[in-house]
């Protein structure tokens, strides 16, 4: 059986565009919808911070 993978991606760009952070996580194909919205905010809060 094909696994399928996810992940989540997020990038920060300046007022012209012009991308200054990028990142990105896999997601475990076993969270709920829900589990993966909640741990995509907290990895937006935690990369703003840094």
């Amino acid at each position: 059986m094909k696994q399928t993978k996810s992940k989540t991606e997020a990038v920060v760009q300046n007022d012209r565009g012009r991308v200054l952070e990028a990142m990105a996580r896999r997601v475990p194909e076993e969270m709920s919808v829900e589990i993966v919205e909640a741990s995509v905010i907290l990895a937006g809060l935690e990369f703003a911070r840094d």
